[in-house]
């Protein structure tokens, strides 16, 4: 079983290195993409950046439609990206512990144009999510090493930060 407690441990401990990561992102090469299919340093960024609102929306409500989803304003700079970033996981932190443990278990589900895609516990969701965001972390830690910007820390020490 899924508990409240390991999902905010688990959440608290990626944030802490998403946070880094962020924190170094150039806003003069947004535009930069890895290939012509990827997306771009910025969109990346944005998403990454944007991520807690997701946790909120699979806290909050019973499902999501992604035809009626909107993205969250794009910040100015670096410091605007982290501010954001920031007080998205203020929310979650404090939407995650006021949430009853049982609601864990109630199903969740994403749709598109009235389409269930997926639907499974809330909390497995929630879970699927931290390792959503940590996947997006690491291609950014890539787009960021590309374009010279040393890699922080995460797990251990950094070969950039020695």
């Amino acid at each position: 079983m899924i508990e409240k407690q390991d999902l905010l441990d688990d959440f608290d401990e990626e944030v802490a290195g998403t946070r880094k990561i962020l924190e170094r992102v150039p806003f003069d090469k947004l535009d930069f993409k890895l290939s012509p299919k990827s997306m771009s340093l910025g969109q990346l960024a944005f998403m990454v950046g944007s991520m807690p609102g997701w946790f909120l929306e699979i806290i909050n409500d019973d499902s999501i439609e992604l035809t009626a989803y909107k993205q969250p304003p794009k910040p100015a700079d670096a410091k605007g990206l982290v501010a954001a970033f920031d007080e998205g996981v203020k929310s979650v932190e404090k939407a995650l512990s006021e949430m009853d443990q049982a609601r864990l278990k109630d199903k969740w589900a994403l749709k598109m144009n009235g389409k269930v895609m997926m639907e499974m516990p809330r909390g497995i969701v929630l879970r699927q999510t931290v390792r959503h965001l940590v996947h997006h972390r690491a291609q950014l830690g890539v787009y960021l090493k590309m374009n010279g910007v040393p890699h922080p820390a995460l797990y251990g020490a950094s070969g950039d930060e020695h």
